[in-house]
């Protein structure tokens, strides 16, 4: 992703000098997916999805210039999370894929798995069980709602 003027992207708001791969950019979704192919050959068979959900929306020059940099703020989570579980899919088969994305927004949930991020524990169950712990009870859910 780049700038407006034409500079690489990049801040230090989680690692120094980090830049975000703009998925709009033909060529650098080849780039990314060769990486990922590469981590395949390592056997890796696995990906976590993470730092997708804090993409900056000012100063931003998409490759694709129709795109809206408010609306990627929040739907590049989906782009990048689609990008490499389909190269999971590519690589191991369509029922063998395994993508545990960390960043999300509507339409992610396609892509299994989705994690939530460590989360205080609010609910309190009426019955005299203990509360199951936010992510646990998410996972839980997830299950439950693919069960025949």
């Amino acid at each position: 992703m780049k700038r407006k003027n034409g500079d690489v992207f990049q801040w230090d708001l989680w690692q120094t000098g980090m830049g975000t791969v703009d998925f709009t950019n033909p060529e650098a979704v080849k780039w990314y997916i060769q990486c990922l192919e590469n981590l395949f050959d390592a056997g890796v068979d696995a990906i976590k999805t993470d730092f997708g959900e804090r993409i900056p929306s000012q100063d931003v020059a998409w490759f694709d210039k129709s795109v809206d940099p408010t609306r990627m703020h929040n739907y590049y989570a989906f782009v990048y999370n689609k990008v490499v579980f389909e190269a999971l899919q590519k690589r191991y088969g369509r029922d063998q894929a395994v993508l545990f994305a960390r960043s999300a927004t509507a339409g992610t949930q396609r892509f299994p798995l989705v994690s939530l991020p460590k989360q205080p524990n609010y609910y309190q169950h009426p019955f005299p069980l203990p509360p199951l712990p936010t992510p646990s009870l998410a996972f839980y859910i997830l299950i439950c709602a693919n069960e025949p």
